[in-house]
Parts: C-alpha cells; structure tokens; sequence
C-alpha cells in the first residue's frame, strides 16, 4: 500500500492509524478475493492450455435466418438461438459428445451444452442439459435461470457438469470473431461475435445483409479440420433461412419430445 494514496484525518492531513486501516480494508480485502476467486479458473485455464492441443476453425455465414427467428420468437436472445443450433449440430455430428480427460475417453449419451457467463469477476459455464430436445422458449427459460444463479453464486455441482461443447458471445460488445479455450473435460467451444450489415452481391445487385462469424475451436486429439468445418457447414444450414422452422420447433431432430 502507498502512503501517498492514503488520505489523512489528522491535524494539517496527518495520516492517523485508523487512515492506514480503512485504506487496507478498501484496497487489499476486494483485490485477495478477486485473486481467490480467479484461482480456479486460473488452473482450468492451465490444464486446458497443457493438454488439449486447440485448432480454430472459422466461417462466415448470412444471419438472416438468426434475426428471423428473434424477430419471431417472443424474449429470446442470439446466445439462446445459436446455443440451440449449436445442440442440434451435436445430434449430427456424434463426436462433438465425447471429450478426453486424462487418458480416459468420455462419451455422454445426451447433448448437453455449456455457456460461458460473466459473473464480473470470473467466467463460469452452467451447463443445459438435453439441449436439443428442449424448444427456444424452454432454454430461454432455463439460460436465464442459470446465468442468474452463476452470478450470484448459486448453481449446484450438477449444474456445471456433464457437458462436451460449449458458447461464449462477445457480439454485444461489438467483437467481430475471436477464439477462446476449451474448458477442460470438454471437446470444443463455439464463440460468436456481433452481426454486421454488410454489402454482398445478390442477383448481380450490391445489397446489405446481416453476416456473423462462426468459430469453432476444437480438440485436435478428436476432431480435425474436416470434421470441425463439416459441423460448421451443419450449422450455417440449421441457421438458413429455410430451416428457421426446426431451430423453434419444441421437437429435437428425431422427433423426441423434450424431457422434463
């Protein structure tokens, strides 16, 4: 701590005992706890950078069918829509539901799909489970309920377990694409960024339209290029304008009625 900083209530400014006290307790108190709670993601961080060897793989895609299907869909965000594409993609694309942790390879049985919430002073994924099988309105509901209880500090074990792939959006701050780390005992994470209007050529006329970047960053042990552009493909179609019917349907693509 400077002394210089601290401000004296003493005859002429002097710095009195009780100055140095008040002046710990609102300078080093907030910055131990902001170190002990970043300790964690700190040594998540460090594992995923140790052992999971991460390729990016990046397209960008017309988002007509995304701002369609928000203009439709009454209080639901891009995150929510693009979490539910993202989940239907996994049904296609099996092993985007397996991850290695350690030497062991992990297999799930459902899709489930982590997203990244910031608490403002970490990031912590909550994890949706079933996603593809629940409709927009049901993980609106339940990503809301979720994002609330990661940023107060309320979401049980269960609640940030059991899933393979994960999304962050940075698009409300204006970010275009950007990569990021898998979180550890997961195979891929999918990050977004903002939609911009931006003039493209249709029918030989220079018009605007909304593009986004996809980028998928995945665990090269399991998946290579091919497979991760080939989920990507997946999903620019899940997000056409002509599929804007099953991304709000309360259906998963077997058929199957959500759960719960």
């Amino acid at each position: 701590m400077e002394l210089a900083k601290v401000r004296g209530t003493g005859p002429g400014g002097r710095i009195m005992p009780e100055d140095v006290r008040q002046a710990r307790e609102t300078t080093q108190v907030p910055e131990r706890s902001f170190l002990e709670r970043r300790r964690s993601v700190i040594a998540t961080l460090a594992r995923s950078l140790e052992t999971i060897p991460h390729i990016l793989v990046c397209r960008e895609i017309c988002a007509e069918g995304l701002v369609e299907i928000k203009q439709q869909v009454e209080g639901v965000t891009y995150t929510e829509i693009l979490l539910k594409a993202l989940a239907l993609t996994v049904e296609q694309h099996a092993v985007f539901k397996t991850a290695l942790v350690g030497n062991e390879l992990y297999q799930s049985s459902s899709t489930n799909v982590g997203i990244v919430v910031d608490t403002g002073t970490e990031v912590v994924i909550p994890v949706v489970k079933e996603a593809s099988r629940k409709s927009l309105a049901q993980l609106s509901e339940e990503v809301r309920d979720l994002t609330h209880k990661a940023r107060h500090r309320q979401l049980k074990i269960g609640e940030v377990q059991g899933g393979t792939v994960s999304i962050s959006n940075l698009g409300m701050y204006e970010v275009d694409f950007f990569s990021a780390m898998i979180p550890y005992g997961q195979v891929a994470i999918l990050t977004v960024g903002r939609i911009r209007n931006v003039p493209v050529y249709e029918r030989s006329s220079l018009v605007e339209a909304p593009r986004m970047w996809l980028n998928l960053v995945v665990d090269h042990r399991l998946i290579d290029g091919v497979a991760a552009a080939k989920a990507l493909k997946t999903m620019t179609g899940l997000l056409s304008r002509g599929a804007v019917g099953e991304l709000i349907s309360t259906r998963g693509p077997e058929g199957s009625a959500p759960h719960g």
